[in-house]
Parts: structure tokens; sequence; C-alpha cells
């Protein structure tokens, strides 16, 4: 491939920003959350298709338990979502930025996420009822539940058309929250004890979590038991309005720190409270590092690492499906080998196809509603595929 044509493919597959302000390292950060879940379910696809006398050797193992751990790129999207939606609304009540319309606010979130995410789950729930899965009668609660964001309110376990959309449920709580929380937070709490109010917030929301039981089933699948990620991305949105520092005072301290940071995010992701109270600060850190350290925003900024992160919408919605597709025939590779070898072999021939598919996913289901004016040039008979390609 050449190199012009390189950049056009990248440029084609950059994220569009609605506000026009782009941090490649938070893409990167995204990068960085998605592959832990994607490993996570390609580990569990091994365990589910492998033969029995392959699969069963992994109990017990430690690299197994560590890949299992993915999870926490969900609360680290978790984090991200509010430290980009914080962003703008610190912006302005600390009068460097302008007013943030609620209704602009909230139609932005409509008609950004809501195009594809209808779209996939209506199209997983289609296979599954071509497929003889699951019966009409059955698929139209979980479908509409599902479309609704209310799919384990209603019944209490994960989303029969795709177990991945729990997360997405909770992330629609907290957008209709994030500006009351945003003024509470950045409009009424003092600039120069902000930072400490809100860890002090952070660490007796985590209190009451414990003592109330918001962190186990049902309330740790809502707003509830998940709150402490989203407000830690609150936190690292006031040190980056506030406190960033200039690019000549970044240091490797602190790639050491943000890769230590996650490494004890894979060990402290618990229900327990100080592990929690652990796992946030180290949430926090990892974040501080993609902006203070040498080493590790270049590598979030690299061009094909911020593009996949930007991608990371369209990737969490199709994986879990195409995982199960395409183990309908990498299983088959399955011989007796160590779980690392296993592990290697699977990245190797899933994730290219993955990726490939969620490139093209992304370019003609989610990238068009980035803009604007989507659904106005739509109106006008403007198709999806001249939206992409009149860029």
């Amino acid at each position: 491939m050449n190199r012009p044509y390189l950049h056009i493919v990248q440029a084609k597959l950059t994220r569009v920003t609605s506000g026009g302000r782009y941090i490649a390292e938070i893409d990167g950060l995204r990068f960085l959350a998605i592959m832990p879940v994607i490993l996570h379910h390609l580990s569990e696809r091994m365990i589910k298709y492998y033969p029995q006398e392959v699969s069963g050797t992994y109990e017990g193992q430690f690299f197994p338990y560590l890949v299992s751990r993915g999870s926490i790129g969900v609360l680290l999207f978790f984090a991200i979502s509010g430290f980009i939606l914080a962003l703008p609304f610190a912006r302005y009540y600390a009068g460097a930025g302008k007013e943030i319309s609620l209704k602009k606010y909230y139609r932005r979130r409509l008609t950004r996420l809501e195009p594809p995410y209808i779209l996939w789950m209506t199209l997983f729930a289609c296979i599954l009822l071509l497929r003889g899965v699951y019966t009409g009668e059955t698929l139209i609660g979980h479908y509409l539940s599902s479309i609704f964001y209310v799919h384990y309110f209603v019944y209490q376990e994960f989303s029969i058309i795709n177990p991945v959309a729990w997360s997405l449920e909770i992330e629609i709580q907290f957008y209709l929250l994030a500006p009351l929380l945003a003024k509470l937070v950045f409009k009424y709490l003092p600039e120069r004890r902000r930072a400490v109010l809100l860890a002090a917030v952070i660490i007796g929301w985590i209190v009451c979590m414990q003592l109330a039981g918001w962190n186990r089933a049902p309330l740790k699948f809502t707003l509830l038991g998940q709150l402490p990620y989203f407000l830690t991305g609150y936190w690292v949105a006031n040190w980056y309005l506030f406190h960033k520092k200039n690019p000549s005072s970044k240091q490797l301290i602190w790639d050491l720190l943000g890769v230590s940071a996650f490494i004890s995010m894979l060990f402290s992701w618990s229900e327990e409270g100080i592990l929690t109270v652990i796992f946030v600060a180290a949430l926090a850190i990892l974040m501080l590092a993609a902006f203070n350290g040498k080493l590790l925003p270049a590598v979030l900024r690299y061009p094909w690492i911020s593009i996949i992160g930007g991608m990371c919408y369209t990737i969490y919605l199709t994986h879990l499906p195409l995982l199960e597709l395409l183990f309908q025939f990498s299983s088959q590779l399955a011989f007796q080998g160590p779980y690392w070898l296993h592990l290697i072999m699977q990245v190797g021939v899933c994730l290219p196809v993955l990726l490939l598919l969620s490139a093209i996913f992304f370019l003609y289901t989610e990238k068009p509603f980035m803009k604007k004016d989507a659904f106005r040039r739509l109106w006008k008979n403007t198709t999806l595929v001249e939206l992409v390609t009149r860029e």
C-alpha cells in the first residue's frame, strides 16, 4: 500500500468530533479499553468452543485469569465518558467556553448514538429469529427492552440479542444526568478544593455502594453501582482544564505510573470496597499518565491506535456476534498446546478480520451520524454512501 493511499484511508477512518476539539490521547485510551474486552470475549469463545480436553486444561491457570479481567476496559470507557461529557460544561462554568444548550446536548446524544445501536440490535435480532434460536414472541420483549435501554431492569439479565449492551444501558443513565452532575461539580464546588472534594465524593459513594449493596447485582448494573468510574472522568477533566502541564514538563515517571496503574487495575477490579478505591485511583493515574508521560501519550496518539480507538463504539457493538461467527471456523484450529499459544493464534486469525469488518461498519453505520447535519442531508435524499464518500 503506498503512503498517499494510506493517508486517505486514515482520513476516512478518523472520528468526527461534535465540538471540533479532537484529543488523540482519548481515542488512544479507547483503544486501551476495547482491546481487553475483545481479548476477554475471545478467550471465552476458546473455552466455549474448544474440545474439553483442550479448554479443560485452562482452569486455574494464571494467564487465562488475567485475560478474563478484560471487563476493566468497560470501566475505563465509563471514565472516558465522564471526561468527554464533563469537559465542555467545565469550560463553560470556568468562563472559557460557550453555554451548552441542553436541547442540543440531548439531541446530539440521540442522533449520534441511536442509529447504529438500533440498526445493529435489529439486525442481530433478525438473525436470531431466522436461525430459530428464539421465537418471535420471545425476541420481541427482549428487543424492545434492549432498544429502550431497560433490558437488565426488566429481565435481570444481559440482553439475549447482544449481551454487551448492559454497559450501554448504564451509559444512557449517565448521559441523562451528566449535565446536572457537571453543574454540581464545576459550578458549585470551589475550584481550589474541587479535586479534593470530588475525590471525597467518589470514595463516599464507594462506601455507600458497600453499605447499600449497590456493588452487587442487580443494582451493580445500574448507575448506582458504576457512578464512581464516571466521576473519575470528571476528576480528570477538572485536572485537564485547570492543571494540565506544558508538553515540555512531560516525564518518564508518568509512563511508569501509567503502566503500573493498568496492571493494578487488572488485580484490583473487585466488589470489595478498599480494592474499588485502589482501582479508581489507578484509573485516574492511567488517564493522567496519558497526558503527562513522554512515551505513553506518543503511543496513544499513534494514528492507527487512535483510529481503532475512535471506532470503538462500532467495534463494541459488533465484536461479540462477529467472534461467535468467526469461531465456528477458527475453533477447528484447536490442538493440544498451552493457552498462550492458542490465544496468540486466535488473535492472529480473528483480530484482523474483526478490525477490517468493523472499519467497514464504522464507515457506513456510525461515522455518517457523527456529522451534525447527517439527518438533514439524509432528508434531502443523500445516501449513507454519499455521506461517506463526499468527505
